[in-house]
């Protein structure tokens, strides 16, 4: 940080928030079996009940090799924002970024986690239904699902209020997300929209990953609408 700062470089942590760790499957494995958890946090690994789940209980690991935290847990929003808060502190940053990467969706683009014991209980208490017997399209359950992402970002930036209150200057957060059309964020539980509406966020980047210029100008659109 400090040779960045000598050369005029802005540095700020970088984190994939909703991807904590991954395996190699057997097929790609230099040596002809499924590797351990070569990569990730530490915390995940240590703590497998905080992982996300699909509707029949299988982890994200098991679907698509991904070790994925489940935001229902406060054990797991304190500890990634813990992280990021104490780099912003350790070395006075100015700013950090969370990328939301692609999720494991379904055939309708709809994401296939959220079944984990945390998510579900708190579903059922709040609503008197159990989500295993809804749709996995059904509104009601994305948006609570959802919220609980948001929940995270706006948790972050009180942290970061705090921070900046302290030291009297601002600490921006900004996030990365994948380009999609409107109504398709809230299906990947990624309702960005509400975090700029409610000042949780400084910052949007749209990244876009597919030639279609068409979709790029209606895509990008959207965004500076928002």
């Amino acid at each position: 940080v400090g040779s960045a700062r000598q050369r005029g470089i802005e540095t700020r942590p970088y984190l994939a928030i909703n991807a904590h760790g991954w395996q190699m499957p057997k097929d790609d494995s230099l040596v002809g079996e499924r590797s351990p958890y070569a990569l990730g946090v530490r915390f995940a690994f240590d703590h497998p009940e905080y992982w996300a789940r699909d509707r029949a209980g299988r982890p994200t690991v098991d679907i698509n090799n991904v070790v994925v935290m489940s935001p229902v847990y406060c054990e797991v929003r304190e500890y990634l924002i813990g992280g990021l808060t104490d780099a912003v502190r350790r070395y006075d940053l100015s700013g950090i970024q969370l990328e939301y990467v692609s999720e494991r969706m379904d055939e309708q683009g709809i994401v296939v986690t959220g079944y984990e014991d945390g998510m579900v209980s708190a579903f059922t208490v709040a609503t008197g239904k159990d989500p295993r017997r809804l749709p996995n399209a059904d509104e009601g359950w994305l948006r609570f699902r959802a919220s609980f992402t948001s929940l995270q970002v706006q948790e972050l930036r009180a942290a970061l209020q705090g921070i900046a209150s302290e030291r009297g200057k601002p600490v921006e957060l900004s996030v990365s997300v994948f380009a999609r059309e409107p109504d398709e964020y809230l299906k990947i539980v990624q309702d960005w929209p509400t975090w700029v509406g409610e000042g949780w966020v400084d910052r949007v980047c749209i990244w876009h990953r597919e030639g279609d210029l068409e979709a790029i100008r209606r895509r990008t659109a959207h965004a500076a609408d928002v």
